[in-house]
């Protein structure tokens, strides 16, 4: 990198690009559209831990269809590109099938023939927007796809999409989609209300910080902008790098797809995209939390709480809410350095922390396990990978008449749950009454602060806590205020009723009677069950403060009921 640029234009480059690297994804070309409705649309097949793709669609699963962002292409969820799920040495794609089991299979849609993906030598790249022509347009093909996908493996879709690709679902959405055949739609980083860092390519960036540093990397990629000397319109293109790739995003900041995600996009844009309201969508963010005293130009320190990812603010991110959906939002706070004697080296190393060893980082949203941990337990949780039907028993003939009458069967259900830390709860499905006997055992490691693990015994009297959901000497408390140190932290708990209480709920006294219902499980329980109604397993924490972002890990429990009055 430094044989391409003199020291002085390298530093510049660094200031920035720790804010601006968000679209130098991948770098290659898809082929373009087709005629067949599942032309673009790829089955993922699990080997061992890589993800192979085959054309064909598995009927009878439960189908999740992934579905990549701007400057990027499938083998982002894949594994094409090299990179794994943090912690993991499996990709995305893999990762979320495997823990959703056997009856769901992992597909993809390539759009990448008009996300920019492929710059040539030159040339223009090309980021179309989701309604340009031609016939049919992204957002058609990919609603093409969501109904051919459906109709061939019988079960609705379940899509989970990053960046701009959550805009092309909510376009195809409202396009010639049945929306029935939509199960729930996930997004990580997509700019719901535009990005401020395509604003800011355009010289209307939300803030003159922010302007100016569009000018800083459009001068050290020899590209004009607004107010600036007229030079070569378009850059010849660079190897890609860490801070070449960012050359392409500032070429493409008048290609129509990049336009439509300013934050005052011309012709509407981002603003025109309405989600039917027919399924529940789940936007999730990122957000990089730290401060630095950038170098030369910027004088000033500069916070990067609010800026998002990075490349789209926090609130844009969430934005997207539908239906019965929900919103999270996962922070990362990083060490960013000023103690290193020479400016660019410090430079460098901020540069290093913010993009690559950060997931809420924007290109790395799609490996960061806490986002997709979250996804994963929102699927289970709702129950929206459909279980095979139970068939009624067989009619069999009425016995003649014995004088002796065999013992009925014991009546007994049993169901294996994976209970995630961020969730707080899963619902087993299984409705008990009191006196039934239940035996549940339990394994795994999570964690309530992303440091100190435990198993399903949490940690006892050993490290009390007043966030948990066996204090009920602090209800009504602010979500900062409990006090009373309470054994069991983190221990695997249950919950018997409809409505168990969400993380944050003990700050009202009127969850009193739900918490009630609350009991003790851990690794191994065995015996009558003491309340009546929906069973429920839990992690024990954020009862108060309902902060679950820094929770990590999962259980997984086996429950036997036995029902009463059977031996």
């Amino acid at each position: 990198m430094e044989n391409l640029v003199h020291r002085r234009s390298l530093r510049c480059a660094a200031v920035v690009a720790m804010l601006l690297a968000m679209l130098g994804l991948s770098a290659s070309h898809a082929s373009g559209s087709s005629s067949s409705p599942c032309a673009n649309v790829a089955k993922g097949v699990l080997i061992g831990q890589r993800v192979e793709t085959q054309p064909n669609i598995t009927p009878g699963t439960t189908p999740v269809l992934f579905v990549h962002g701007i400057n990027s292409k499938p083998t982002d969820w894949t594994g094409g590109n090299g990179r794994n799920v943090e912690g993991t040495n499996v990709p995305p794609l893999a990762y979320v099938i495997n823990a959703l089991g056997r009856k769901v299979t992992g597909y993809t849609f390539d759009w990448s023939s008009a996300s920019g993906a492929t710059p040539t030598a030159g040339a223009s790249p090309n980021v179309m927007w989701v309604t340009d022509p031609p016939v049919p347009d992204l957002a058609m093909r990919l609603a093409h796809a969501i109904n051919c996908i459906a109709q061939k493996s019988g079960h609705k879709v379940i899509v989970i999409a990053h960046s701009m690709g959550g805009l092309v679902t909510k376009a195809a959405s409202r396009s010639d989609v049945d929306l029935n055949d939509i199960a729930a739609v996930f997004t990580l980083g997509t700019p719901y209300r535009g990005s401020w860092l395509a604003s800011t390519f355009a010289g209307q960036g939300p803030s003159p910080v922010l302007n100016l540093l569009g000018h800083v990397i459009a001068a050290y990629c020899s590209v004009n902008l607004p107010g600036m000397n007229e030079q070569s319109a378009r850059l010849h293109y660079k190897k890609p790098g860490a801070i070449e790739s960012l050359c392409s995003l500032v070429n493409e900041r008048n290609d129509s797809g990049v336009e439509a995600m300013r934050l005052k996009p011309p012709g509407g844009g981002w603003a025109n995209l309405h989600w039917p309201g027919t399924f529940p969508v789940y936007p999730l963010s990122g957000s990089i939390q730290g401060a630095w005293q950038p170098l030369w130009p910027l004088s000033k320190q500069y916070v990067l709480t609010g800026a998002g990812d990075l490349v789209v603010s926090q609130s844009s991110q969430l934005a997207g809410l539908s239906g019965s959906g929900s919103v999270f939002h996962f922070s990362c706070p990083v060490k960013l350095r000023s103690d290193l004697p020479d400016p660019l080296l410090a430079d460098l190393a901020n540069l290093d922390a913010v993009t690559a060893y950060t997931t809420c980082f924007h290109t790395s949203e799609p490996y960061s396990k806490p986002l997709l941990d979250h996804i994963i337990s929102v699927i289970l949780a709702k129950r929206m990978i459909p279980t095979a039907a139970i068939p009624p028993p067989v009619a069999t003939p009425t016995p003649s008449p014995s004088p002796k009458a065999s013992p009925p069967s014991p009546k007994t259900v049993t169901v294996q749950v994976t209970v995630p830390a961020n969730a707080i709860w899963a619902d087993t499905g299984i409705h008990v009454s009191a006196g039934d006997i239940v035996a549940i055992t339990a394994s795994g490691r999570w964690t309530p602060n992303g440091v100190n693990y435990t198993g399903p015994n949490g940690f006892g009297y050993s490290r009390e806590w007043p966030d948990n959901f066996f204090n009920l000497a602090d209800l009504g408390a602010c979500a900062d205020c409990a006090s009373t140190l309470t054994p069991f932290w983190s221990e695997l708990i249950s919950y018997t009723g409809s409505s168990p209480p969400a993380a944050g709920s003990y700050t009202s006294t009127a969850i009193a009677p739900q918490a009630k219902l609350i009991g003790r499980v851990g690794r191994n329980f065995n015996g009558p069950w003491p309340y009546s109604g929906e069973l429920w397993l839990g992690f024990n924490d954020d009862a108060y403060s309902g902060n679950t972002s820094d929770n990590y890990g999962q259980v997984t429990a086996t429950v036997t009921v036995r029902l009463s009055g059977t031996p």
